[in-house]
């Protein structure tokens, strides 16, 4: 259910501190499972959450809800998106790397635009967009694109550090 969805969003987000501790997450969001990881790194991903979220992936992510096939007739009119992922997209302060997802042509219905470029416009954080089918590569490892953003964000996240000679100091 919509409504369980956005209840365990909120679940989720408020447990995490209390599993983990202080440590830094990565959030990898698949298909309808990247509404949850927006919601959780919308409410994560800010200065002073313990932990936080310091990179969201969102693979194959619908912009919206009616992206989701069958949804519109689960719930019926959708001129106003319920779970407002543009909206959560723009509470999301860590970088994020968006993964076209799927191979070929677009779904009916998307008017030419891709699911990544409306995702990447709804972003104030930074934006990595990687159009493959898949973040895993053929070796089933993660894709090299997805591993440099990783490590660009983990090179970020370093503390920096003085080095001092010790003959320089007497």
């Amino acid at each position: 259910k919509l409504s369980e969805c956005l209840a365990s969003a909120c679940a989720v987000a408020g447990d995490l501190p209390r599993a983990f501790g202080p440590c830094r997450l990565i959030l990898h969001g698949i298909g309808t499972g990247a509404v949850l990881a927006i919601h959780v790194a919308a409410a994560l991903s800010h200065l002073g959450c313990v932990p936080r979220v310091q990179l969201l992936v969102l693979e194959n992510a619908p912009p919206s809800l009616s992206w989701i096939p069958g949804a519109q007739s689960l719930i019926g009119c959708m001129s106003v998106d319920p779970l407002a992922l543009s909206a959560k997209l723009r509470l999301v302060r860590c970088p994020v790397v968006l993964v076209r997802g799927f191979a070929g042509e677009l779904p009916p219905g998307a008017e030419g635009r891709e699911p990544v470029d409306i995702l990447a416009a709804a972003c104030v954080a930074p934006v990595d967009i990687i159009r493959r089918p898949s973040a895993i590569d053929e070796d089933g490892a993660l894709c090299l694109e997805l591993v440099e953003a990783h490590l660009k964000v983990d090179a970020a996240l370093r503390p920096r550090r003085w080095l001092v000679d010790a003959a320089s100091c007497l």
